[in-house]
């Protein structure tokens, strides 16, 4: 009666397994393979900064529209030329593409800065580039959109704390501890008529420009009507998402006992703290660590000249330091800025 309806393999297994007892076939889970989505690099960078920024730092998160205003553009100090305008915009008022998140978030301060006496903002977004080519307009187009780049931009404004850079500073060092990175900051390739002249650094990794840490220019503050000090990090999400290591490294905590030496010196005003930092280094592999922790202009200096002071790290991971292999390196450090840049020791 079964040859009748049987009209696929499966219905001959089916018969052959009744037939032989279905209690016969020990039971087992079916297999197959599960396979893990493809990570999103940028939406993992952009979490990871988001929670070091909230946890950490005390940030607030905010969102903006992505559009800005001729005004808010002549008060940053920017050209009205560079930005796109939109035929049909939201709001008349503001109807051109942002170029910068650092527009509108420097609208969000002087909104609140009278209500608190310090403020910490960051937004994530994006910011539109007409001179850069973006995606096709259609699949079969050879019209190009503006590109469009993912930034990461932090705000800190402070009333009666006047060292805001130091904090923009701070948040960035912890970005890159995340990240697995080394900071580095140089001096800016072109100072935008924003920035600080003397308190802005590029944001270099592998040699690629990925953001900068800047204080706000005087002139810039005037112009929003702050009466604050304002810094601010922007960093660019897209590169630091392709450059971001995942896994972190462990090296083992030296059992000798570190040693620290202060040097002071006086030196031209145009070697960065990057310059001094690589020369010192250099000497030694015991030096391990170099901070600056004090630069004085002014009285008593030629306009000229800076006087620095830096703090000195020094770690064998196999045995303590004698004060004769301190004494040697402290003087290779000596002689080498003398011979090159002719500083005089403090």
């Amino acid at each position: 009666w079964r040859a009748r309806d049987i009209d696929c393999p499966e219905a001959i297994v089916e018969e052959v397994l009744r037939i032989y007892g279905y209690q016969n076939i020990p039971g087992s889970l079916p297999a197959f393979p599960i396979t893990p989505p493809e990570e999103n690099k940028l939406r993992t960078t952009e979490r990871r900064l988001s929670d070091i920024l909230v946890r950490e730092l005390a940030c607030a998160e905010v969102y903006n529209y992505s559009f800005v205003s001729a005004e808010n553009i002549k008060n940053l100090g920017d050209e009205i030329s560079k930005y796109l305008e939109l035929d049909n915009p939201l709001s008349k008022e503001k109807p051109f593409l942002r170029r910068h998140l650092l527009n509108n978030l420097l609208e969000n301060v002087k909104n609140n800065i009278d209500n608190y006496s310090e403020l910490r903002l960051f937004e994530i977004g994006r910011k539109f580039l007409p001179e850069l080519s973006g995606l096709r307009v259609s699949q079969n187009s050879d019209e190009l959109l503006p590109r469009e780049v993912n930034w990461l931009t932090a705000v800190f404004a402070g009333k009666k704390n006047k060292n805001v850079f130091g904090e923009a500073r701070g948040a960035a060092e912890a970005i890159f501890r995340e990240l697995n990175m080394e900071l580095k900051l140089g001096a800016p390739k072109k100072l935008a008529p924003w920035l600080h002249p003397a308190r802005s650094g590029d944001v270099v990794v592998g040699g690629k420009y990925v953001g900068s840490v800047f204080e706000l220019h005087p002139k810039a503050l005037k112009n929003f009507n702050l009466d604050c000090a304002v810094a601010a990090l922007a960093l660019n999400l897209d590169e630091l998402a392709a450059l971001a290591v995942h896994e972190k490294k462990y090296e083992p905590i030296s059992e000798f006992p570190a040693v620290q030496r202060d040097l002071a010196f006086v030196i031209g005003k145009e070697v960065s703290n990057a310059e001094i930092v690589s020369q010192m280094s250099g000497q030694s592999d015991l030096l391990k660590k170099v901070e600056l922790f004090d630069v004085y202009e002014g009285v008593n200096l030629l306009a000229v000249k800076k006087s620095v002071a830096y703090r000195l790290t020094f770690v064998h991971p196999e045995r303590t330091l004698t004060t004769s292999e301190i004494n040697e390196v402290v003087e290779k450090i000596k002689n080498s800025f003398i011979s090159k840049w002719g500083v005089e020791f403090r």
